[in-house]
């Protein structure tokens, strides 16, 4: 578990496939919200990388910018995240109670 990666779902999601069985994230979250958090959370990987790794800059050279209103949805997405997360925690809780 130590090498889980959450730095791309599609990395993690082979793991939990490997436990829970097959699309595991679709089963807990929902195709259509699994697609939309698996882009979003890489969007923010892409920049996450680029502002510790690259000083402030995408690995085009060009310089991430951000307004008030940027730091507000990030927030909240965050948020979403979080969230989403937790859910799946509770979804992989109820089924390891229901294997019992």
């Amino acid at each position: 578990m130590r090498e889980l990666s959450f730095s791309t779902l599609q990395v993690a999601g082979r793991l939990f496939d490997d436990i829970y069985g097959d699309g595991c994230f679709d089963s807990a979250w929902g195709a259509e919200t699994h697609n939309r958090l698996k882009s979003e959370y890489l969007d923010y990987q892409t920049l996450r990388n680029g502002i510790l790794h690259r000083g402030g800059e995408l690995s085009s050279g060009v310089m991430i910018e951000a307004s008030e209103r940027d730091i507000e949805t990030t927030f909240e997405d965050s948020k979403r995240f979080r969230d989403a997360i937790l859910s799946l925690s509770n979804w992989c809780c109820a089924s390891w109670l229901n294997r019992g």
